[in-house]
């Protein structure tokens, strides 16, 4: 199947994107469970099987459709990766911030894609 018109694909990237994506939750289980009290610290591996599918997704997903940060998707991404960074230097805060970020990836991850899909600049859904 082709690409929708103004979006760009491969053969199999649904696949590798939900690799990835089964990777980056795997990483956030990890260091979620070290957040809620879990014995073990998160450590290199679990943030880096969190950090690095994710990137990847976004990178992915940028490229596929280059309207991607207009987008209230991309625009939620940029507010989940400034609550991470928040997270990381708030110790105080951090618990908090971790569950408004998993609702944030909730909300966003099962909008219809009308909603995901709408660019507040242009006041309407772009394609893709």
């Amino acid at each position: 199947m082709a690409p929708a018109p103004g979006r760009r694909g491969f053969r199999g990237k649904s696949v590798l994107v939900n690799g990835l994506r089964i990777l980056h939750l795997a990483g956030l289980v990890a260091v979620g469970a070290a957040l809620l009290g879990a014995q073990a610290a998160p450590g290199a591996p679990a943030l880096a099987l969190l950090v690095v599918p994710g990137a990847l997704i976004v990178a992915l997903d940028w490229w596929a459709n280059p309207a991607y940060a207009f987008q209230l998707k991309g625009l939620g991404m940029a507010v989940k990766l400034a609550l991470v960074v928040w997270m990381a230097l708030d110790e105080e805060h951090r618990l908090v911030l971790f569950w408004a970020i998993l609702a944030l990836s909730s909300a966003l991850a099962h909008a219809p894609g009308r909603i995901r899909g709408y660019s507040p600049w242009r006041s309407r859904r772009d394609p893709g």
